[in-house]
């Protein structure tokens, strides 16, 4: 398991920076949220 970790880290990483940012901030939001409750979070925020 620590041999794949250490891989991981010496792989070259694909894509830009601005996506990984994205994507990062994209699974932050639904952690905060919820997916089930995602919905709601979106109500919410129009009242």
């Amino acid at each position: 398991m620590l041999i794949c970790f250490l891989e991981n880290f010496q792989r070259p990483v694909e894509g830009s920076l601005m996506m990984a940012v994205f994507f990062g901030f994209s699974a932050a939001m639904l952690g905060i949220s919820g997916f089930e409750s995602s919905a709601n979070f979106v109500e919410e925020l129009k009242n």
